[in-house]
């Protein structure tokens, strides 16, 4: 049900998301740590962190779970003559080899799951890292959200408004995680990782 909702939602504002989405400044960083061999952006939405990302990665694989998104992903690599493999996924089923990827940047995805399927996200994470790989994922920090901004609430998970071009109010379902819970499922799967809390909750992950 959730899933669905993710779609249609993403799919129906994926156009203008853009408009309101910038660089992560975290991503910035950490895409020039080193050069990369192959690298996956999850959730990569309209295309947003490519340029931060580009310039230190052989081989970019973008992947989304809205085909509207993976849609205006295609129009941005044209625009700027990348080249990118773009595939519609899952984040509970990601389809590729073990131990494939030397970085994967997951921005503002892994809240849209609840939590059986957020362990399941972050052990395929785990899976398609090689053994030196790096992640980047964030979570909203739903405490910074304006209260006019959430539209329902049922236990954690939580609506939130997009209010679109034509003036229509969408719903976005987002599931609000503390810090520890965070902390205790990226530990299940990654041996090293730090996490700090600012506009999002940022978490950085290596299997070894």
């Amino acid at each position: 049900m959730i899933k669905k909702e993710i779609i249609n939602v993403f799919d129906k504002i994926s156009k203008e998301y853009k408009r309101l989405r910038k660089e992560n400044d975290c991503v910035k960083r950490i895409s020039k740590w080193k050069k990369y061999e192959l690298a996956l952006d999850e959730g990569c939405g309209p295309g947003t962190n490519f340029p931060a990302i580009i310039e230190n990665v052989k081989f970019y694989i973008a992947l989304d779970i809205s085909l509207g998104m993976i849609r205006e992903t295609k129009e941005e690599i044209k625009t700027a003559k990348w080249k990118v493999d773009l595939i519609v996924a899952d984040a509970t089923f990601l389809p590729f080899k073990d131990e494939v990827f030397d970085l994967l940047v997951a921005i503002a995805v892994f809240h849209h799951l609840p939590k059986d399927n957020l362990r399941i996200a972050l052990g395929e994470v785990e899976r398609v890292l090689n053994r030196s790989g790096i992640t980047i994922f964030t979570f909203w920090n739903l405490k910074v959200i304006k209260e006019s901004k959430i539209l329902e609430r049922k236990e954690n998970l939580f609506y939130v408004a997009w209010k679109s071009l034509n003036k229509e109010i969408l719903k976005r379902p987002y599931f609000n995680y503390t810090l520890k819970e965070i902390s205790e499922i990226v530990r299940e799967k990654f041996i090293f990782f730090d996490i700090f809390v600012s506009w999002n909750i940022v978490c950085f992950g290596m299997k070894e």
